[in-house]
């Protein structure tokens, strides 16, 4: 992360990247399948990314935090509602600060496009998902 200041963060910049094939939903066979091309295809894209994400503040503790997100091979603008969770200083003298964004994107906006429905005739998946990233940042 990068800040103008060590008390606001307006300005600060992050970059994110999650490795697909760390997908956990305690449902081994979930994983699994997640992890084919009906979803993910981690054997082709293995990171997702949040790249050039800057957070602006919007009021108190409450910021947005806007980036380019890219899933499989698309990439487009987010914006997170983000809250800043608070700071505390550890026994060893470390700063902790807490963040929590969150965001809802439509999943065939970046090829996830599986589509397969329930006996009921109702869609097996839901087309909006929403993305929590909690960031705990230490300085040192």
């Amino acid at each position: 992360m990068e800040s103008t200041s060590k008390d606001d963060f307006d300005g600060a910049t992050f970059n994110y990247t999650v490795a697909v094939g760390s997908i956990d939903t305690r449902v081994p066979a979930r994983n699994a399948h997640l992890l084919t091309d009906d979803f993910f295809n981690v054997e082709a894209y293995p990171q997702m990314t949040l790249k050039n994400a800057k957070l602006t503040k919007k009021w108190g503790d409450h910021y947005v935090l806007e980036g380019e997100l890219t899933i499989r091979d698309v990439t487009k603008s987010v914006s997170f509602d983000t809250v800043l969770n608070g700071t505390l200083v550890d026994k060893d003298g470390d700063t902790h600060v807490g963040f929590t964004a969150t965001t809802t994107i439509d999943r065939t906006d970046f090829n996830i496009n599986y589509n397969d429905k329930l006996p009921s005739g109702i869609d097996a998946v839901g087309k909006y998902i929403k993305i929590i990233v909690n960031t705990e940042l230490i300085e040192e």
